[in-house]
């Protein structure tokens, strides 16, 4: 029996749920490695920039942007829930989180209702 495809949104969204997942974990080290190498303002600044290609692209692009935006958008949730929020939100905006919402606001409806 051949292997499952799996497109590249698929494989996306399973690394960024798997990521999501470790940084949840309480008091682990792999939540401390996550946040300590940046994951913060990696997520921020993909989020951001899917939400930008969003109106440059054709339509079957757009909504594995949206599910791109999404997906890193619940993994910020995460890591602004780990321990020392405070830290993650600076990290965050300073990242451009709040450039990402305004580019948000005119989009169809994006799950972003964790924020």
């Amino acid at each position: 029996m051949p292997p499952p495809i799996i497109t590249a949104t698929e494989y996306l969204r399973g690394l960024l749920d798997t990521v999501g997942v470790l940084v949840c974990v309480d008091d682990h080290p792999l939540q401390y490695a996550f946040l300590d190498s940046g994951v913060v303002t990696y997520f921020t600044k993909t989020f951001v920039e899917s939400l930008k290609a969003y109106e440059c692209v054709s339509s079957p692009v757009r909504s594995v942007l949206l599910d791109v935006a999404s997906n890193t958008s619940q993994c910020l949730d995460f890591c602004i829930e780990a321990i020392n929020g405070f830290t993650w939100v600076r990290q965050t905006l300073d990242a451009g989180l709040m450039a990402g919402i305004v580019i948000a606001g005119p989009l169809p409806t994006i799950c972003l209702s964790q924020w």
